[in-house]
């Protein structure tokens, strides 16, 4: 269980340093405490795994009362992703970002989970790694929810 407490609104000026995701269906609930705090509970064995990825960028656009939330990165691997990439098109998730302030941040909920695609960066030889450009992606009627320090 975490509690969240809702982002301030202030822009992140500090850029971020880690990427996290969850199949949403691995969430069990999601309650809101108050107009500010929210907590999340997984079911058993449910967790955010860490996406080891680099040049993270949140980009978040109110319109109206609902907010775009794109977050992006760039994957490198030795290894082919496409299959693993290709299955996660189909699912759906909440991601959590950590600043370099160490503040994190949630993005997506159960009922407006966040969609994922993946490009190709450049065109490698073989024996290069290759690189791939992630997207998390969703409307939402709420901004980012700051989680806080570790």
């Amino acid at each position: 269980m975490e509690d969240i407490t809702r982002n301030s609104g202030c822009q992140n000026m500090t850029g971020y340093s880690k990427l996290f995701c969850a199949y949403v269906e691995e969430l069990e609930e999601i309650n809101k405490v108050n107009e500010s705090t929210v907590r999340y509970y997984f079911l058993t064995n449910g967790k955010f795994g860490e996406i080891e990825c680099y040049n993270i960028k949140v980009d978040t656009a109110q319109k109206s009362d609902n907010y775009t939330h794109k977050i992006t990165c760039d994957f490198r691997s030795k290894a082919n992703r496409d299959i693993l990439f290709n299955m996660m098109t189909k699912k759906r998730f909440v991601v959590m970002t950590v600043d370099n302030n160490s503040n994190r941040h949630l993005y997506g909920n159960k009922e407006e989970p966040l969609h994922f695609s993946f490009d190709f960066i450049g065109n490698p030889q073989p024996s290069q790694p290759k690189e791939y450009k992630l997207t998390f992606y969703g409307n939402n009627t709420f901004t980012a929810l700051q989680i806080g320090n570790n």
